[in-house]
């Protein structure tokens, strides 16, 4: 009977790792592929400025993600 506590105790603490690790780790992979989207942009063409390049490859993204 302990063992069957156990285990869906930690299948519970498992899944709620889980969640919390997508949560927290979505946002830093957006951040890292904007980032490098902007420099892609910066070395394709330099008549972009930085703010301009950040709003086009947001928008790119999020169209992407969203899809």
């Amino acid at each position: 009977m302990k063992k069957k506590i156990y285990t869906i105790l930690f299948i519970f603490v498992v899944i709620g790792a889980l969640v919390f690790s997508r949560q927290y780790y979505s946002d830093y992979n957006k951040k890292r592929i904007i980032s490098a989207c902007v420099l892609a942009l910066k070395k394709s063409n330099k008549t972009f400025t930085p703010k301009e390049s950040i709003k086009i490859c947001e928008i790119n993204i999020n169209e992407k993600i969203n899809n």
